[in-house]
């Protein structure tokens, strides 16, 4: 099967039933109308397949047999998307309402040596910003979502959110797939650091926005976990780029979790303490839920 429109809107989702409506009925008020929706299902265990099934026929769903994670559910879906010789794809969370400009906006500043995202925020009217020229902190590590730079419509940055990006399929093709070893968070910041090795521009452009309702997991005991263990891989994965290495990071979370640690540190540090062992024993990918202590 060929893409009978040129841009791919990639969906992952993993008990996205709470989300998936909101969040299709508004792609389907967009102004360009030139794209198809690819829903991966990550084996949710709620009725999201069968509500997707019956509510939206004409999305194409594809059935994941394990939870893949983020990094894992998408790269099923872009396999498809490249199959399909679509010309775009959109990479788009579960959890999001969109502008109806959306595509119509981006579509202009992207090319196949530049992605593009738009500004998103924490809440409908734009009073708390969520990503909003994001940065890459050289320093740490790590990703800063929102820049005290003031932006004036489109500015390049060096971050970009997985959270919603637009890009030419060539660029997919120059910089890769998702690295499945993270399974989930600090994924985009790797994919991010693949467009600037190679030259890819990402602008910010702040004349559109996407309304994220950000996941409950966020700042579980999994979360704490896989944004340690990730970003010690990365920080050895792209070592030279960045002023601190791997060493010094460990040092950071037990200074921070061990020796001054406040009482939300304390609670936590079992799951930092996981997410380094399992750093240094090479242990990757999907840990399980349970053995955290999350029933998600």
């Amino acid at each position: 099967m060929l893409a009978k429109n040129k841009i791919a809107i990639l969906i992952v989702i993993y008990n996205g039933k709470p989300y998936i409506r909101d969040c299709v009925e508004s792609l389907r008020r967009q102004s360009c109308n030139d794209f198809d929706i690819i829903i991966v299902d990550n084996n949710s265990e709620d009725d999201s397949v069968l509500f997707i099934r019956r509510k939206y026929p004409d999305i194409v769903l594809i059935e994941a047999k394990t939870n893949l994670g983020y990094a894992g559910g998408n790269n099923l879906g872009l396999k498809y998307i490249l199959d399909n010789s679509y010309q775009y794809v959109m990479l788009l969370n579960e959890d999001t309402i969109v502008d109806e400009r959306l595509l119509e906006v981006l579509l202009p500043y992207v090319d196949e040596v530049t992605v593009a995202s738009p500004a998103i925020y924490y809440d409908r009217r734009g009073r708390k910003k969520w990503y909003y020229g994001g940065e890459m902190d050289w320093e740490r590590g790590k990703s800063i979502n929102v820049s005290t730079e003031q932006i004036d419509h489109v500015r390049e940055v060096t971050f970009v959110t997985g959270c919603c990006i637009l890009m030419h399929i060539d660029v997919l093709k120059k910089i890769g797939f998702f690295d499945e070893k993270y399974y989930l968070y600090y994924e985009d910041n790797d994919l991010c650091m693949r467009m600037l090795i190679n030259q890819i521009k990402m602008s910010n452009v702040t004349d559109v926005w996407v309304w994220h309702r950000v996941d409950y997991r966020q700042k579980s005991a999994y979360y704490i976990y896989y944004m340690t263990r990730n970003r010690l891989y990365f920080l050895r994965k792209y070592r030279k780029y960045f002023a601190i290495s791997p060493c010094k990071a460990i040092w950071d979370y037990i200074n921070q979790y061990w020796i001054i640690a406040k009482p939300n540190d304390l609670k936590n540090r079992k799951y930092v303490l996981l997410g380094i062992i399992d750093y240094m024993l090479g242990k990757m990918y999907k840990r399980s839920i349970k053995k955290l202590g999350n029933k998600t």
